[in-house]
């Protein structure tokens, strides 16, 4: 089956989308018993973080503090995700948020994976493939799609514990290795180690 022009708003956020297409409901938690679900397609879509009036604001903040927190938030957005959505392409969309916004050429999700096209923040263009399972480390992957004026670059970040990031970096094929270890709140780590040998840098 199929649905146009979708709205769904909850908790701020205003999710849209040209056309969702489907099995039927009964269809799908058929094939969820049986082991196989057909995949699903979502064609333009949008999704918007709306900010909330003062009197609407509560004592418990929505508000992201720091890697602690913005791990744990993806790990609530993710597990809805790995119980109930079936394989999904989607096509052209882009995230807003107050001050910014992220364009994406277009994704697929099976199960804990989502792999996108080219994604556009501020500037910068990268593919990106983010592993997120119920158990075991959490791995976000990030390869520069270079431009005239930009270099080639890629990040692998591992997340094997809730305040623990690691990564491997790539910058004009020079190779550098970091860990980084964050408090209950901020961005910035409490302890941090970059190991980068033999580097070159342009003149």
């Amino acid at each position: 089956f199929a649905l146009t022009n979708v709205r769904v708003q909850r908790n701020g956020v205003d999710v849209r989308a040209s056309r969702v297409e489907g099995e039927t409901p009964l269809r799908w938690l058929w094939q969820r018993r049986s082991g196989g679900e057909a995949p699903w397609s979502v064609s333009e879509w949008s999704v918007e973080a709306i900010p909330r009036p003062a009197s609407m604001s509560t004592t418990k903040s929505l508000a992201i503090s720091g890697w602690s927190s913005l791990r744990s938030r993806l790990d609530r957005i993710f597990a809805p995700l790995r119980t109930w959505l079936p394989p999904t392409t989607v096509g052209p969309g882009e995230v807003r948020w107050p001050g910014g916004r992220v364009q994406l050429a277009g994704a697929s999700w099976e199960r804990d994976r989502l792999r996108s096209g080219e994604v556009i923040f501020k500037g910068l263009h990268a593919a990106a493939e983010v592993v997120w399972p119920a158990e075991g480390a959490r791995t976000v992957t990030l390869r520069s799609m270079p431009t005239a004026t930009t270099e080639a670059w890629s990040v692998v970040a591992t997340s094997p514990e809730p305040s623990l990031v690691q990564a491997e970096l790539a910058i004009r094929q020079q190779p550098a290795r970091m860990s980084a270890r964050f408090g209950a709140s901020g961005w910035l780590p409490a302890e941090a180690e970059l190991k980068a040998r033999d580097w070159t840098l342009p003149a």
